[in-house]
């Protein structure tokens, strides 16, 4: 969305993906402005849309087929842009990645279906033609392992609401957030017991879960909320709720394995917050490799929050750690966009061909892209 509202102010930007585009709702939910802008929406993408979200194996495909489309049509357009993952759009263009490669090879049937998926057009030379944008040094390896090519890192861009409210560290209250799609993957139900064992030990303190999920995960995480007082479900809350509760809260929990690149964990620690996260992915990178802040299990995790909570000065010297840290605004991240298409472009930016030539191409496979 950002993307889009940067590019429109100049060019003609069309966007192609599965989804019917409610451009209020997505500028609410992520503080843009985009002005709505001409959407395709392919029949067999659509398909697959239905059916990935209950078959995340179909995810590639969906890529895939994208990317397909583009390759029939790619004469249109002076840039393609995959806003999702990597894509083979037939001529150089520019992907933006958000998590493990598409290409990675992390299960035994992974050879034999991105091999399937070659007869529709995702070739590794097409993509590593690309111009890749990774949101974390841990993503821009694995990438690099995956396909002979370079990525530049460019950490995401954290959202600052104008009218936020600031609490002194006595001020705010001895309570945790946990923030984040719940599901599997987000390990929510972790955080969960992780109050569960530090209120056994004696400390009083609780926990906002902030997010949205259905299925049974979904459910699981409903019933453990019903038997506990300490926990709340907040669910999705508006922005100045969100801000307020990071502002009003001391710490954060983020027990995610393999967090490619988290923006929560940066605006919880620009709203004054320490965060406790998975020592795994790219969580290390935006925590500094704080000793104090980083587990890999459960008990682990417990004793490094008790070891926080029970000593002052250690508060005050990762607080002063984590203050010491800086983050992209959204200024600034769309800047380093534009410096490395002027660079891979030699020199001339693309955006000054465009106003000539006409339209860009935005593939948006996710509502949270």
């Amino acid at each position: 969305m950002m993307l889009i509202e940067h590019l429109q102010k100049n060019h003609n930007v069309r966007l192609i993906t599965d989804k019917k585009v409610d451009f209020g709702k997505l500028n609410e939910k992520f503080g843009t402005s985009a002005n709505p802008v001409h959407v395709i929406r392919p029949l067999f993408v659509r398909i697959v849309g239905k059916i990935e979200p209950h078959l995340h194996l179909f995810a590639k495909l969906q890529t895939a087929l994208l990317a397909s489309y583009l390759r029939k049509n790619n004469h249109i357009y002076e840039l393609c842009i995959s806003t999702k993952m990597e894509a083979n759009f037939g001529e150089r263009g520019m992907q933006f990645l958000h998590h493990e490669p598409e290409g990675m090879k992390s299960r035994v049937y992974d050879g034999a279906y991105l091999w399937l998926l070659s007869y529709f057009g995702r070739k590794k030379e097409g993509i590593e033609k690309n111009i890749t944008i990774s949101p974390s040094t841990y993503i821009k390896n694995l990438y690099e392992k995956v396909y002979d090519a370079k990525s530049y890192v460019v950490y995401p861009a954290i959202y600052k609401h104008q009218n936020s409210v600031t609490f002194s560290w006595d001020n705010k209250e001895d309570g945790f957030l946990v923030i984040g799609h719940i599901d599997e993957l987000k390990r929510t139900h972790i955080a969960i017991e992780i109050i569960d064992e530090l209120s056994r030990q004696g400390f009083d303190t609780h926990l906002h879960i902030i997010g949205t999920g259905s299925g049974l995960y979904y459910d699981k995480i409903k019933n453990m909320r019903d038997t506990r007082e300490t926990v709340t479900l907040e669910g999705f809350v508006s922005k100045e709720k969100y801000a307020w509760l990071i502002a009003s809260h001391k710490y954060v929990i983020h027990p995610r394995i393999n967090e490619p690149s988290a923006v929560a964990i940066r605006e919880a620690i620009d709203g004054g917050c320490i965060v406790f996260a998975h020592e795994s992915g790219g969580n290390p990178e935006i925590l500094g490799y704080n000793k104090h802040l980083l587990f890999t299990s459960t008990g682990q995790a417990v004793e490094k929050i008790k070891n926080v909570l029970m000593n002052e000065d250690i508060q005050h010297g990762v607080c002063m750690d984590l203050d010491s840290l800086s983050f992209n605004t959204r200024e600034n991240y769309l800047r380093e966009i534009d410096d490395i298409i002027a660079v891979e472009f030699k020199g001339k930016l693309v955006l000054d061909m465009l106003h000539e030539k006409g339209k860009v191409f935005v593939n948006l496979l996710q509502d949270n892209t």
